[in-house]
């Protein structure tokens, strides 16, 4: 009956309830298990994923920093570059008008001290102009250094022969107190530069070095060889892939403020006393440098000292006949007695031109002045085959001295041209007008022109 099924099934249903909960419980939890496994797999992708982020964010940031660094870099060399462009245009324009005085003034100083019965303090009064002279002289090659205006004589050199001959001299002028250590390389470290002017940057930076320790210290002169595979901006600013040559001045000085540091190659810029300095140091050091195609790099600490280096592409090997070591410069004592021979003496500004003439005639030669290039070529048309040697000034209105080169060159093949300067352009006199070409700076000194002229001539016959 009733009653009876409904007993009957009361324990059934308990526990077919019982078995489904444990069923739907069991299925439950191996959802909840498998679901849980994919969670944990997808927090680990998640976790790599957002690895992966942070550290491509991470050299972002670094690549971000380093161009930034770059371009201040670049800011900084562009607003270097173009207040050197700016300082160069002023030196430039002023320095031919300048050397011409300072050959007069040295010129004139120069031939009265040689005449016979000088009163003593005439001849005092003289030397003191000529020493004024001389100064002016320097103080307008370092401008046209640190301008990239000079004219450099470069060949194929030896950095390590140039710090050789160079460490007498910087022995002399730094003090008892600071030790001295040269490093050189073991291979030859050939570049293409001037000597003399390259000598002079070497021994810049080493007074400058010399400068940051009053009470003494270390110097280290080193010369060795770098090998850039791939242009590294922040260590090697400025340089391309290949071989550098580098020359360097470590100090262990007081180092370099910061502040101070972005200043240090502008002209005029010192941190010296009054009277103790031109500020033209490294601002001519930079000029010489990137005159020459190098980079002037420093690194400093401050309280740890500096280190300037000079780096230059690597040259090849010297060709045949070209010196690989110092020149001899033009200021060579004149020989005395007298010369023959006759010069064209190419000169705009009659000071300098009456000057010279009597300076040559003097020693003996005949002079042909010309005041300008077209009256030059109508002497070199009508008396070429009297003509020993033409001296012409590059920078006259008109037909100037370059151009007038290049005339003389086809109206009077093979005789010898020597211009001469305050101011121009780099060039390589050799190789545009032919072996016979040859160049003097103004100022001119008598004694130099006449060693110079002497030197192109060849014996006496």
């Amino acid at each position: 009956d009733k009653d009876f099924a409904l007993r009957a099934w009361g324990p059934w249903s308990v526990m077919a309830l019982g078995m489904l909960f444990t069923a739907l419980m069991g299925s439950f939890l191996l959802a909840a298990t498998g679901r849980s496994v994919v969670i944990q797999r997808m927090a680990v992708e998640r976790a790599r994923d957002m690895a992966d982020a942070n550290e491509a964010l991470r050299k972002e940031v670094i690549e971000r920093k380093n161009a930034e660094v770059t371009l201040r870099k670049r800011d900084a060399e562009l607003l270097q570059a173009q207040k050197m462009e700016v300082v160069g245009r002023l030196s430039g324009g002023v320095a031919h008008d300048f050397n011409n005085m300072l050959t007069v003034i040295l010129g004139s100083a120069k031939l009265a001290q040689q005449e016979s019965g000088l009163p003593p303090v005439l001849g005092a009064y003289l030397s003191d102009i000529e020493s004024a002279g001389e100064k002016a002289a320097d103080l307008t090659q370092r401008l046209l250094a640190m301008s990239r205006k000079q004219v450099l004589a470069p060949r194929i050199l030896d950095l390590n022969q140039l710090v050789q001959e160079s460490e007498a001299l910087i022995r002399r002028v730094v003090s008892e107190e600071v030790e001295l250590k040269v490093v050189l390389a073991k291979q030859d470290n050939l570049v293409h530069a001037d000597w003399a002017q390259l000598q002079q940057a070497v021994i810049n930076l080493a007074i400058n070095a010399r400068d940051a320790m009053p009470k003494g210290g270390r110097i280290e002169m080193g010369v060795h060889r770098l090998e850039i595979v791939e242009p590294d901006p922040l260590a090697f600013p400025g340089m391309k892939p290949g071989i550098w040559e580098e020359f360097y001045v470590k100090d262990s000085g007081s180092g370099i403020d910061p502040e101070i540091l972005p200043h240090i190659f502008e002209p005029f810029f010192t941190t010296k006393d009054k009277g103790k300095g031109t500020g033209l140091g490294l601002a001519m050091v930079y000029g010489i440098v990137t005159q020459s195609g190098g980079v002037l790099d420093v690194k400093t600490t401050l309280g740890q000292g500096s280190t300037f280096s000079i780096r230059l592409p690597h040259a090849e090997d010297a060709p045949l006949g070209v010196s690989s070591g110092p020149h001899p410069g033009p200021f060579a004592p004149a020989e005395s007695g007298s010369r023959s021979g006759t010069l064209l003496l190419v000169e705009d500004d009659e000071q300098v031109r009456k000057l010279l003439t009597e300076v040559l005639t003097r020693r003996g030669y005949k002079v042909l002045q010309a005041g300008g290039g077209g009256e030059a070529l109508e002497i070199l048309k009508h008396r070429k085959s009297e003509l020993s040697l033409m001296i012409s000034d590059m920078m006259m209105p008109g037909l100037g001295g370059r151009d007038l080169a290049r005339e003389a060159t086809v109206l009077a093949p093979g005789m010898p041209i020597l211009l001469v300067s305050g101011y121009t352009e780099p060039m390589d006199f050799a190789q545009e007008f032919g072996p016979g070409a040859h160049f003097m700076p103004k100022p001119l000194a008598p004694d130099a022109l006449l060693a110079k002229v002497a030197e192109i001539l060849g014996p006496k016959a």
